[in-house]
């Protein structure tokens, strides 16, 4: 029998129910990095940006990613995922492909040509998440670096 997954946006009432998934992706994330990043995405007042939650049927969450769309040089629009978690203790194929489907979902209801997926450096889950990407159609666009300004230096 499949495996039936729910798609949600996460509201403010939910999202420290969702630290945990998100920290699992990232053990240096703390509750007050994921409050701002989650709220910022969801209260600021578009209906362009958001975070999705992928809920099995009991209603654990399994999956996470902050979306917006924005424009982008060589397309219309884009969703731009930042923050993309697949957890699962078997497998987070599943749960990947749940959390996909509902993010293409979302970037043709809000004019989005491409689906742009940033994954983080070094967390434990990346490769397998950027193996599977690969194997669904998606492919290597660019590569972002970056450098955190620190006031004094």
């Amino acid at each position: 029998m499949a495996r039936q997954f729910i798609a949600k946006s996460l509201g403010p009432e939910s999202v420290d129910k969702a630290f945990a998934v998100a920290r699992s992706a990232d053990f240096t994330l703390t509750l007050d990095q994921w409050r701002d990043y989650a709220l910022g995405l969801i209260k600021c007042g578009m209906p362009t940006s958001g975070v999705l939650r992928i809920e099995n049927r009991a209603g654990t969450i399994q999956g996470l990613c902050g979306y917006r769309t924005e424009s982008s040089l060589g397309h219309s629009a884009i969703c731009s995922v930042d923050y993309l978690v697949a957890l699962d203790l078997v497998d987070e194929a599943p749960v990947l492909a749940a959390l996909l489907k509902a993010l293409e979902n979302i970037a043709r209801r809000q004019g989005a040509t491409a689906l742009r997926l940033d994954l983080l450096d070094g967390a434990r889950t990346t490769e397998q998440l950027l193996q599977r990407l690969c194997e669904s159609g998606h492919r290597i666009e660019r590569i972002r670096l970056l450098k955190e300004l620190r006031t004094g230096r």
